[in-house]
């Protein structure tokens, strides 16, 4: 398991009297892949579909570091496909999801929408929509992950080096 801590980012103060707004990034506290039951203890990495040993499904959790942040009027995930078969581009199943620490089940899915088309090496970005943020602003959500009901498309994204980038402003 992975455990990261933290966010990166700015905030600036905005004219006019307790208005404050930034941009910041942040690392999953915890990603992985649940297959068969379990978390795979040798991967932080996150999986969807079956590649042989069961079905896959990751998630990256992000503690209660997104919804305390004030309004986020913007975000999206930057993340890259690892090597793996097949090679042409495929499109993850994104998944919104409710929890926001780890836990031994996987995380209860309230979301999901077609993520970024990638090929084996290719990072992209993928707007995160409004009403996702939404949910991960109020702590409804605390995380995204990346899952199907089905073996195929299988596709491996870096859990390590996945990030999620917000804007957002707080009124004090």
């Amino acid at each position: 398991r992975l455990r990261l801590t933290g966010g990166a980012g700015s905030g600036a103060s905005g004219a006019g009297g307790g208005t404050t707004s930034g941009k910041q990034t942040f690392a999953p506290e915890f990603s992985g892949t649940f297959r068969g039951g379990e978390w795979v203890s040798t991967t932080s990495d996150m999986a969807q579909g079956d590649i042989g040993g069961g079905l896959c499904h990751g998630a990256a959790l992000f503690g209660r570091a997104l919804s305390s942040l004030g309004n986020i009027t913007g975000g999206y995930l930057r993340s890259s496909r690892l090597s793996e078969r097949p090679a042409g581009a495929q499109i993850p199943t994104m998944r919104l999801l409710a929890e926001s620490t780890w836990s031994t089940a996987y995380p209860t899915v309230l979301g999901t929408a077609p993520g970024p088309s990638l090929t084996v090496g290719q990072s992209d970005v993928w707007v995160i929509p409004q009403a996702w943020l939404n949910q991960l602003e109020t702590g409804a959500a605390g995380g995204l992950g990346i899952g199907i009901t089905a073996s195929s498309p299988y596709v491996r994204l870096d859990g390590a080096g996945l990030r999620v980038t917000v804007a957002w402003t707080s009124t004090t």
